[in-house]
């Protein structure tokens, strides 16, 4: 129910990890499109979906003609130009656990903002849903998840927190 996905609607997760996100949206009728930078996620995505009767597109490294299937899992580093989705359906909805570098293996500065102003550039009218660990997304600095919303005019409208979890809402300038 994140974001009233629903029938029709287009959700892409950028940072789709082992595809549960993508399994609700298939679930509500949304179309997906799911990417990710390690290539074990990808397929481990891939089967997850597969297991429960949704065939996928792709696989390999995203093809732009890919993008006009149903179920779309590929390697993409959601960190470059994202204009490989400009043109194509509407991106109605992102929703995404964002990555915390455990497995990027790479430092904060930086990479959070990028995935989120090339996201927000690719799908400027989308509704957005941001999980992230609580921590360094949510500290003064260079990747700060609601000033990098906010720097691209986007308009938050709501903030979960718990101990550990917090889902920003927010949706485009």
């Amino acid at each position: 129910t994140v974001l009233n996905v629903k029938e029709g609607d287009v959700l892409l997760d950028p940072c789709c990890g082992t595809g549960t996100i993508l399994f609700a949206g298939l679930e509500r009728g949304a179309k997906v499109r799911g990417f990710d930078v390690n290539d074990k996620f990808v397929l481990g995505s891939r089967k997850n979906l597969e297991t429960f009767g949704y065939g996928t597109s792709s696989g390999g490294a995203l093809r732009k003609e890919d993008c006009q299937d149903g179920c779309v899992v590929a390697h993409y580093d959601s960190r470059e130009d994202m204009s490989i989705l400009k043109g194509l359906r509407d991106i109605s909805v992102i929703v995404t656990n964002l990555p915390h570098g455990r497995y990027l293996k790479l430092p904060y500065d930086g990479y959070v903002r990028d995935i989120v102003q090339n996201l927000i550039k690719a799908a400027p009218s989308a509704r957005y849903c941001f999980i992230s660990g609580k921590g360094a997304l949510h500290e003064e600095g260079e990747d700060n998840l609601e000033q990098t919303l906010l720097g691209m005019s986007c308009k938050i409208f709501h903030v979960i927190n718990s101990k550990k979890m917090r889902m920003t809402f927010a949706y485009g300038p």
